[in-house]
């Protein structure tokens, strides 16, 4: 974060963020930076400045305007930058998750092939290519990235191989969309920023939807977006509701798998 004093305009607060030189993550700014761009994917940092090559930081960056807020509740030492481990509490998990919920109804709701999302390659070949894109993406990564051989995920790598679920709809998925990944005002509770579309993808609705759910560490002991904020029950019932689109339990069972598999390759 720093600050900008211009001539005429005065002190303006920015945020760089800078792909670090190794990382099991490689993302593109350029399409973090295509996402952010569109008013359609809700309160996000405005993108001031793209250096996509890294010719000028010698890394991949990008400067966003700062948006006021936190990630989890002030006064209170619970969780990590990563957003795990975060207790909300149950008055501001409601007034929260509601707020979250129809953001991401409206995030998939977007209109792709008209936005100016040219970084985006649409899953459009035939209906698996979406889901598989990801098992072969992360896939790969685990082979080059692993300090020694798992038998359990070459398992898991070739059950997702093998039930590879169809997708009739591509929409535009965050990735990543949990606690730590948005941010809110302490005072008002209002949802200021999501934050984080380095994974964003054209794929499956379902993927988002789960990673809302995810229960991978310690069940019961987390309060938000992916630990415990939204009641699952709740969640399913409510996001086809409010989206129109219907929740295949045999599909977000597979993305279950697919989102575990991917936090032990990124971990």
């Amino acid at each position: 974060m720093f600050d900008l004093r211009r001539s005429g305009i005065g002190v303006t607060r920015h945020v760089l963020r800078i792909d670090p030189a190794q990382s099991p993550i490689e993302t593109n700014r350029r399409r973090s930076s295509n996402s952010t761009r569109d008013e359609r994917c809700g309160p996000v940092p405005d993108v001031q400045w793209l250096d996509a090559e890294g010719s000028v930081f010698g890394q991949p960056a990008i400067i966003m305007s700062f948006i006021q807020g936190v990630t989890k509740p002030v006064g209170k030492p619970t969780g990590n930058v990563s957003g795990l481990g975060i207790v909300f509490g149950d008055a501001l998990r409601k007034k929260i998750a509601n707020q979250v919920l129809d953001q991401l109804v409206a995030i998939h709701a977007m209109d792709w092939r008209s936005a100016d999302i040219p970084s985006f390659q649409a899953p459009i070949a035939d209906r698996y290519q979406a889901a598989r894109w990801h098992v072969n993406w992360w896939s790969r990564v685990w082979r080059l990235d692993r300090v020694q051989p798992m038998p359990l995920m070459a398992l898991v790598e070739r059950w997702l191989v093998d039930n590879v679920p169809a997708c009739e709809d591509p929409v535009v998925v965050h990735g990543d969309y949990r606690s730590g990944n948005f941010i809110f005002d302490n005072t008002t509770s209002r949802v200021t920023a999501i934050l984080d579309w380095e994974l964003a993808h054209l794929g499956d609705y379902h993927q988002d939807s789960h990673t809302c759910s995810f229960l991978p560490w310690v069940p019961g002991k987390w309060s938000f977006l992916r630990h415990r904020s939204l009641e699952y029950d709740w969640f399913i019932r409510e996001y086809s509701e409010r989206s129109g689109r219907v929740i295949d339990p045999v599909t977000l069972h597979f993305y279950k798998i697919l989102n575990c598999y991917m936090s032990v390759v990124i971990a």
